[in-house]
């Protein structure tokens, strides 16, 4: 049977908080609002913070193999879900957000890509260990809610 590897799924998440990153750092460098780039870097360090928990779950978590309802179930889903995952090319992205062209249009590409990060965490969490890892996704999965709700809140303001 054919079975993700949950460490590399650990990993991308990792991977995904790290270029979340440089992706708010490279928004707070292009916005004109004071405000907005402040929060920005609000957010980038948020997400380097979730990346240090994602490396410390790496580091206390032990073999793990989620159960499937058919051979390659995961791994299938798994190699599918990552491929549409935008931030994890991070080259890709800080050029996509270097042609931001307004204040509004940075805050709706960020919104995009955290409503498409806190899908990937929700799916996450269901293919982790039980236990403080769990907690671990879910206290991440409120986080990136918090910043939806917080780029959503931007936004009507400058509308």
């Amino acid at each position: 049977m054919s079975i993700i590897n949950v460490r590399e799924l650990i990993r991308s998440a990792k991977r995904d908080e790290d270029v979340g990153a440089a992706f708010y750092e490279k928004l707070a460098e292009i916005v004109e609002d004071p405000e907005l780039r402040s929060r920005f870097l609000k957010i980038r360090e948020q997400e380097l913070d979730h990346s240090k928990r994602f490396q410390q779950m790496l580091e206390e978590m032990s073999d793990y193999t989620p159960q499937e309802e058919y051979a390659g179930q995961y791994e299938k889903y798994y190699n599918s879900f990552l491929s549409k995952h935008e931030y994890l090319q991070e080259k890709d992205t800080i050029e996509k957000a270097e042609k931001v062209g307004s204040d509004i249009e940075a805050i709706k590409f960020a919104l995009a890509q955290e409503k498409d990060t806190l899908l990937f965490f929700i799916e996450m969490q269901k293919m982790v260990p039980s236990g403080q890892n769990v907690d671990l996704v879910q206290a991440v999965i409120d986080e990136e809610r918090a910043h939806v709700a917080d780029l959503s809140e931007m936004l009507v303001a400058r509308m």
